[in-house]
């Protein structure tokens, strides 16, 4: 395992991170030739390894063999996340105020291990945590995190916003793993990365998790189980198309269900 010490904003903006991550990854196919590598990263660090896909795609060299990503940050631009922000409450209040019964779900109530998920009520750590996320509080604190990473650039460049990049780019993505919270304001990131990829024919796996929060794997104490969880379908998946036996990403077309615990 290789761990990128990429340089940070707002000391060094786009696209200083970017460029450490290229070059490590540059250094590292040269160290390694023959080895199957991937990426992994969360939050921001989910950001680089996309925005490294697609730097990787638009030169036309070799992809990783996989990546694995926690709750990517994969939209940076204010005004497209503000205007889906919107959207989302005008579609919530109309199915408050239109009820059509039992709303259907694209999750399963299986975790990793294909035990049945239990019920569980929200505590007041995750409480406090989500009402957080969910505030404005949230909302500026991401804009100013975003403006000192982009800096001067455009902010709906692919390489700082990877969920805008072309279906032409898209389509030579490897196999995608991706987790999040279904109430973290990072989740529509996720899921439209992982819908994306399941138009562009890239096979792609969603794992959502309930009463938890953004990155709550850096929590194991306090999420023992879903923590446990999470890793392991991380090694399920990387055994899947990590292995020396594992199949040619760029000849797998179909995509994987989403999974909820």
């Amino acid at each position: 395992v290789y761990a990128v010490d990429y340089r940070l904003a707002p000391e060094n903006p786009y696209p200083a991170g970017l460029d450490d991550a290229l070059a490590a990854w540059s250094w590292l196919c040269a160290e390694r030739p023959n080895d199957r590598l991937a990426v992994a990263g969360d939050s921001a660090g989910g950001n680089l390894c996309f925005a490294l896909m697609v730097k990787l795609a638009d030169a036309g060299r070799p992809q990783p063999v996989a990546c694995a990503a926690l709750a990517p940050w994969l939209l940076l631009c204010p005004q497209l996340v503000e205007e889906r922000r919107q959207r989302k409450l005008q579609t919530d209040q109309l199915l408050e105020d239109h009820p059509v019964g039992e709303p259907s779900r694209m999750h399963n109530r299986e975790n990793s291990r294909e035990e049945p998920r239990r019920r569980e009520r929200k505590g007041i750590f995750v409480r406090t945590v989500q009402g957080v996320q969910d505030s404005i509080l949230w909302r500026k604190g991401a804009e100013l995190l975003a403006a000192q990473y982009v800096g001067d650039a455009d902010a709906t460049d692919p390489l700082l916003s990877p969920l805008l990049a072309s279906d032409d780019l898209l389509k030579h993505f490897p196999p995608v793993h991706l987790q999040a919270d279904k109430d973290e304001p990072l989740m529509a990131d996720s899921e439209e990365m992982f819908h994306r990829c399941q138009r562009v024919g890239v096979p792609a796996e969603l794992k959502v998790y309930e009463n938890t929060h953004h990155i709550f794997q850096v929590n194991p104490i306090l999420f023992r189980e879903k923590a446990r969880d999470s890793m392991e379908s991380i090694n399920k998946f990387f055994q899947e198309y990590w292995q020396l036996n594992a199949p040619d990403p760029t000849a797998a077309t179909a995509a994987s269900p989403m999974q909820e615990s």
